[in-house]
């Protein structure tokens, strides 16, 4: 009996800390999420486009100085001896002849290193067509709406795109549930054994015991990921997101009978 109650309490110390290194790992999960946008990003807005920008370079601002040459460059931009390059605040224009020919603004940034000393920077740039035109507000946000994804195990992480916790979730639920299965399982077939082989009815019910047990503690432990896997599908952020509200385009336009103007266009 001994023996019984001691693997029952290993299996219970398992099942108390596996949640536990679930939660705790969290911010680790996190800390490896780079944002959605920075695999590839493309918008054709009405009044701006949204594109990723990059470069690479000895040191971070080193890269992020090549990355707005970048953008310039896309927009066929020549910065000579009559252009003046102006960066305040992520905010980038181009003045000729005091004239604006572009304006973009940096909406976010990721730097990865590649190696020592050596990174890649990443931009997600929103560029007027127009450099009279106004930019379409833009959202980023890690914030995800409670959704029924949180009730399957994994799914609400995986959507998140927290794919490595999900994956452990996932995981963690199928062991649960494949330790319930077996855990019964054995304890119903020692039962049987105590009727079949009276003379080591003693063992046979020690151990239909230490499986009963296991079992609870199995039922424990997927319960808590379980109910782990809700809690943190309902509140933890994901990687980021890119809203864009396309719905108003204002832009100087000129009627028929020669006046200039503004003219608004709503999209339903």
């Amino acid at each position: 009996m001994k023996t019984s109650k001691m693997k029952t309490k290993k299996v219970f110390f398992v099942v108390t800390i596996l949640p536990i290194l679930l939660m705790g790992g969290q911010d680790v999960f996190a800390r490896s999420e780079r944002p959605l946008w920075v695999d590839g990003y493309h918008y054709d807005a009405n009044n701006s486009y949204l594109e990723v920008v990059t470069a690479t370079g000895w040191e971070v601002a080193n890269a992020r100085d090549k990355a707005y040459d970048e953008i310039l460059r896309r927009r066929g931009v020549a910065t000579g001896t009559n252009a003046k390059v102006t960066t305040s605040s992520g905010n980038i224009s181009v003045e000729s002849n005091h004239n604006l020919i572009v304006k973009a603004r940096v909406l976010d940034e990721y730097v990865e290193e590649l190696r020592p000393g050596f990174y890649k920077v990443y931009l997600l740039v929103q560029t007027a067509k127009n450099p009279m035109y106004n930019y379409e507000q833009v959202t980023i946000t890690d914030k995800y709406p409670f959704s029924a994804r949180c009730f399957v195990p994994g799914m609400a992480q995986i959507h998140k795109g927290s794919i490595a916790k999900g994956g452990v979730i996932i995981g963690a639920e199928a062991i649960g549930v494949a330790g319930i299965v077996t855990s019964f399982s054995m304890k119903a077939s020692n039962e049987w054994l105590i009727k079949d082989d009276p003379k080591h009815a003693q063992t046979y019910a020690d151990r239909a015991y230490m499986w009963q047990n296991i079992g609870y503690g199995c039922i424990a432990f997927t319960a808590a990921v379980y109910i782990y896997n809700i809690i943190d599908g309902a509140v933890a952020r994901g990687q980021k997101r890119i809203f864009v509200n396309n719905t108003v385009a204002i832009a100087p336009t000129v009627t028929f009978d020669g006046n200039a103007g503004i003219a608004i266009r709503y999209n339903f």
